[in-house]
């Protein structure tokens, strides 16, 4: 995922799953993330190196086992986005009219594997909440399907009230200047440098 960590090791979770059934039967596997290392950015670094910075809901939480084997990841539907910053690659609509949800990918989720139910964890952020709102920064996928987002260097922000939380457990040293609590705030400075670019 653009801006969040790899798995510490590739290590192949479906042969972890069959030796921990084997060690530890019943009993879950945990893969938790590795720390995160990020630099410092301001909101402005953000929004300009982004390639959509937008509002929506999170819905339709779909954990799954990567191609690669090597992590579990999590597909959330970006319902009723409100672009803010960059241009959306929408995905093609299979009928004229019907639309296809934005899709956000990230690190985490939970799945049954060779009989092993497996937990991947990413203790950098804040869970994300199946509904919730939020301000996000995101990069295309690498898997280059359109529509389908990551979030870049862990700038994800919960909204409510109009407050915005960051998820970034890390975020007073991340994201410098400071991160305004009020959305309207937050969202004049993105103005900003989306009205230069």
């Amino acid at each position: 995922m653009a801006g969040s960590s790899p798995v510490a090791s590739a290590q192949n979770i479906r042969e972890l799953a069959r030796q921990h059934a084997t060690r530890n039967p019943g009993v879950p596997l945990e893969q938790p993330a590795p720390p995160a290392d990020y630099l410092p950015k301001s909101i402005e670094e953000l929004t300009t190196e982004s390639d959509v910075v937008l509002e929506g809901r999170l819905s339709g939480a779909q954990s799954y086992l990567a191609p690669s084997e090597d992590r579990i990841l999590t597909d959330f539907r970006i319902l009723q986005p409100k672009l803010m910053a960059g241009h959306l690659m929408e995905p093609s609509k299979p009928v004229p009219g019907e639309s296809i949800p934005l899709i956000l990918t990230v690190y985490g989720g939970e799945v049954v594997v060779e009989g092993v139910t497996v937990r991947g964890t990413d203790n950098n952020r804040q869970a994300i909440k199946d509904g919730g709102r939020y301000l996000l920064f995101l990069k295309a996928s690498r898997s280059g399907a359109a529509g389908k987002y990551e979030i870049y260097y862990g700038a994800a922000f919960e909204i409510v009230n109009n407050d915005v939380k960051p998820l970034l457990k890390e975020a007073d040293y991340v994201f410098t200047g400071g991160v305004e609590p009020r959305m309207e705030e937050l969202v004049s400075r993105i103005q900003k440098v989306a009205r230069r670019q």
